[in-house]
Order: C-alpha cells, then structure tokens, then sequence
C-alpha cells in the first residue's frame, strides 16, 4: 500500500478485505478504526490479533471474528474467550450439553487453546471432531473440559506429578464447596470436571 492511499480509509478497507491479516501492517489508527478491524476480522477471524486491544473486549467485533475463524476465540480477552455464549457459537459448546443426558459424550483431554499465546490445535481438533459425520450420524456429544473449567488445584495446571486425580479425595482446591453433582463452572477444578463426565 502506497503512502499515498495509506490514509484513504476506502482503499484501507478494500486491503483488509482482500486479507484480514493486512491489518497488521497498517498504521495504528486503523487498527483502532472499528469498520477496519470489523473488515479485517469478517475476511480472517484471526486479525483480531493485531487490532487494538480494545477490540478483544468488544463482544460484536469477537463475534465476526469467531463465526468467520472460531479458534480466533483465543485473541479475546477474559471473560469473552471463556463466555459461554460465544463458546457456543464458535462450535466449542452444545447448548445443549448439560439437559441432554442422553447424548453419548467424546471427553478430550487436551490443553487449554484459549489463551492468546496458546497454539490453537485443541480447538481445531475440537470443531473438526463435532463436524465429523460419523459422530454426527450417532449423535455423540464432543465435550472439551477445558474450554470452560477455569480452576485447578495444580499451580502449573498440567503436571502429570500433581496429586490430583479428579477425585474429591485427592484434589486440593481450598475453596470448593461442591462436593457432589454436576461440577460448576468457576469452582470445580478442572479434572474433576473431566472425570466427572468419564
């Protein structure tokens, strides 16, 4: 893009279109322009990275971005890349998940994609997974506890050597109230979640 038409929103606009992720290149202040970055992000969800921060925070500009790239979920920030409704849309979470005590579920045990320096190949599998015909024609249920159980009583998260097992007798979390049922977002830790669902 010449200097000439560097300020020309029009022809801004029309480069982003072409490829969201020209957003990157451009001058801050279309990175704080919201028609731009609306543009960017309906061409490549995952522009969303080098909009200005305001704009991970913003639900509608998270939402284009989501139904075009739904693992562009992860350049949102706390609480929209763990909000339940956009989890939805992103094809992450059925609506249906926790009525529907029929549906056979899929557990993954994956790590957490969400995050904006995380890769994104848990959601990828994810997605691909509820699409695939044959879990469609048999109508399981792809449940992902880490798309939305937050908590852990492992402070690295993921260390195999860490006591718990997903059972009240070995987690450690101090303030869990919940000691039987169906675990609650915010304060079951997340294996506890995963085991539950087994």
């Amino acid at each position: 893009l010449t200097e000439a038409y560097r300020g020309c929103k029009e022809v801004v606009i029309e480069v982003v279109k072409q490829d969201g992720n020209n957003l990157e290149q451009l001058d801050d202040k279309w990175k704080k322009d919201k028609d731009v970055v609306l543009q960017a992000v309906k061409q490549n969800g995952n522009a969303l990275e080098f909009a200005d921060e305001v704009f991970s925070i913003d639900r509608d500009v998270v939402l284009v971005a989501i139904l075009k790239t739904p693992e562009a979920l992860k350049f949102a920030e706390p609480p929209l890349n763990q909000d339940r409704q956009l989890l939805i849309k992103a094809g992450l979470w059925d609506e249906d998940h926790v009525t529907n005590d029929n549906t056979v579920l899929i557990v993954l045990s994956t790590r957490f994609s969400l995050a904006k320096t995380s890769t994104p190949i848990a959601t990828l599998f994810a997605i691909l997974l509820k699409k695939n015909d044959y879990i469609k024609e048999r109508n399981f249920g792809v449940y992902s506890p880490n798309t939305w159980m937050k908590n852990s009583c492992d402070k690295d998260w993921t260390t195999f050597d860490h006591p718990c097992r997903g059972d009240f007798d070995t987690c450690q979390m101090v303030d869990n109230n919940l000691k039987c049922g169906v675990p609650q977002e915010h304060e079951t830790c997340w294996r506890v979640s995963f085991r539950y669902q087994l």
